[in-house]
């Protein structure tokens, strides 16, 4: 079963901060990993119960990098966030597969809603699998 740990990729340190004070009130863990060309380039974390890409087209420059956003959109338990007015990246996010892509700025509660939301996705998963 999926941990309740967030996992956010995100250079942003404001947003970090913030949803960092989020997930702590509501009892759930962060991992950070402030560097989104070093993710991922990494292979995907096993646990958690989420990941939160907060991504720039500027982090997709090279094919595997692509490649592998590409692989994580597609996957049910991944948020993609998107900077106002960053319409290329909400489209090619959707293009392939992302479930939830929301504009920054977005209020606290709706993304603490989209988590629990992948959350309760991912555990149902986890529990179908185990079976």
């Amino acid at each position: 079963m999926a941990s309740n740990v967030v996992h956010l990729v995100s250079a942003d340190v404001e947003f970090r901060n913030s949803l960092s004070k989020l997930m702590e009130a509501n009892g759930m863990g962060l991992t950070v990993h402030p560097l989104v060309r070093d993710w991922l380039d990494a292979p995907e974390p096993v646990d958690g119960c989420c990941v939160i890409l907060d991504v720039e087209l500027g982090d997709l420059d090279c094919p595997e990098r692509l490649k592998r956003f590409a692989a994580l959109c597609a996957s049910p338990h991944v948020l993609v966030t998107a900077r106002r007015g960053d319409v290329p990246m909400a489209v090619l996010a959707m293009k392939h597969g992302a479930a939830e892509v929301l504009q920054k700025s977005l209020r606290m509660d709706e993304l603490l809603e989209r988590v629990n939301l992948l959350s309760l996705h991912r555990n149902a998963s986890d529990s179908k699998t185990a079976h």
